[in-house]
């Protein structure tokens, strides 16, 4: 059964983002309240963080309030910031040392793979009433997370695209660009991962490029009237015919503008009769009596 959780995990193993271990120690300088952490893209599950004051040791905990033992802080994922926004109630002493350890990820956070793995789950689920992510099978829930993987990288390509090689007159040359260039291949080339995201998704006729089969209807020129039908069957078949009423595709107003003003009676709009009636002729014609009787069949006089 899957989740937004496991589309994640099988996302990163596609991207061989893999969790690191980290551990830091940063001392408090002047009172400061925010430090940076030597990674980017932090893990906020299972981090730990304490502060140490001599031989006492004070839990931080996310978003807590201030207690004698406890401190509160706010963790900047993205840029790898530690913000303390709840001190202990006495206050912390001048040689004060904040202890982090925890994960951090290589290309993406996970708020940002959430993100991904929803939009592709909402492409999945376009034009599909009958989708449900619990109920998805494995082989579309990998499909789905290959997908992921192709967004959080091609936004990694976005991010690398601002690179600029550098070359000084001592000759140092620093090619920044290749770094685009590879993630480029790594997407887009003929074995790459979107081609693969793609193969895939075809094959199960998945996604934004699946091949949709509709009933085409047919408006009757007569009648303006679409023209019913009646669902296939056996040519010795002989019960009843059963009528079938697929979604109609005629987005047309229904409405007439207000300056609209019909030549003849026209079904639905008010329209006084005597304002539309011809006269009768009093020889034959169109309108005449003929051998139907008075009406629009008329006979010749």
């Amino acid at each position: 059964m899957p989740s937004i959780e496991s589309l994640m995990a099988t996302s990163r193993t596609y991207m061989r983002d893999h969790k690191k271990y980290f551990q830091a120690t940063v001392s408090r300088q002047d009172g400061s309240r925010t430090f940076q952490l030597p990674h980017p893209n932090i893990s906020p599950a299972g981090l730990y963080v304490t502060a140490v004051s001599g031989t006492t040791v004070f839990e931080g905990q996310p978003n807590a309030a201030a207690t004698d033992t406890v401190f509160g802080y706010q963790l900047d994922e993205r840029n790898g910031l530690l913000r303390i926004t709840a001190p202990i109630t006495p206050g912390f002493q001048p040689d004060t040392y904040i202890n982090v350890e925890g994960y951090y990820y290589t290309w993406v956070t996970d708020e940002d793979l959430v993100f991904f793995v929803e939009n592709i789950v909402a492409e999945h689920q376009y034009h599909r009433p009958e989708f449900v992510l619990s109920s998805v099978g494995d082989v579309e829930a990998d499909v789905i997370a290959l997908g992921s993987a192709v967004e959080a990288l091609w936004s990694q390509l976005i991010e690398f695209a601002r690179d600029i090689d550098i070359s000084t007159p001592e000759a140092i040359s620093v090619p920044a660009t290749q770094r685009y260039r590879q993630m480029e291949d790594l997407l887009f080339s003929p074995n790459g991962l979107a081609s693969k995201y793609k193969s895939k998704a075809a094959m199960l006729n998945i996604g934004l490029d699946r091949a949709e089969m509709f009933r085409l209807r047919r408006v009757s020129r007569t009648t303006g009237r679409l023209v019913p039908i009646y669902k296939s069957r056996e040519w010795d078949d002989a019960a009843r015919p059963l009528r079938m009423f697929p979604p109609n595709p005629t987005n047309y107003p229904t409405t007439p503008p207000p300056d609209f003003v019909p030549a003849r009676v026209v079904t639905g709009f008010a329209e006084p009769p005597e304002a539309w009636e011809p006269e009768e002729p009093t020889t034959g014609g169109v309108y005449g009596a003929g051998p139907y009787g008075a009406g629009l069949y008329g006979g010749m006089s």
